[in-house]
């Protein structure tokens, strides 16, 4: 089983993410709320696939994944984001995410992306 963290100041998205992705057989080792916590929580659990929001307090997300790239490249990193505009995928390719979700989501995108990191040698971008 795959194992995953999810990060998101809107805890119900946390929550509702988090429910999503166990039934996609993940198990989601931790949960956090700010980029702050996705550092601290990849660095504790070492898991599978990171996915997080963009804009949150404190350390947004974008950041986050910048300062996670610096500590392993090779981590699977899903950005999500309601923010479709080609500047923030430009910059979140620029600092490495493997995948971008737009919100909203769902389940079906959801899957797909996860399947898709797999095999993906580049980043994907999965609009709603």
């Amino acid at each position: 089983m795959k194992t995953a963290i999810v990060v998101d100041n809107d805890r119900d998205i946390v929550e509702v993410f988090s429910d999503i992705l166990e039934m996609l057989e993940f198990d989601v080792v931790s949960k956090g709320y700010d980029g702050g916590d996705a550092i601290t929580l990849y660095e504790k659990f070492k898991p599978d696939v990171i996915f997080m929001d963009v804009h949150m307090d404190e350390i947004h997300g974008d950041q986050a994944l910048k300062e996670i790239r610096e500590i392993d490249k090779d981590v699977k990193i899903v950005m999500v984001t309601g923010d479709m505009s080609k500047t923030m995928e430009d910059t979140l390719s620029k600092y490495g995410a493997s995948a971008i979700i737009h919100k909203p989501f769902d389940i079906k995108i959801i899957n797909k992306i996860t399947a898709e990191l797999e095999s993906a040698t580049s980043i994907i971008i999965q609009k709603t």
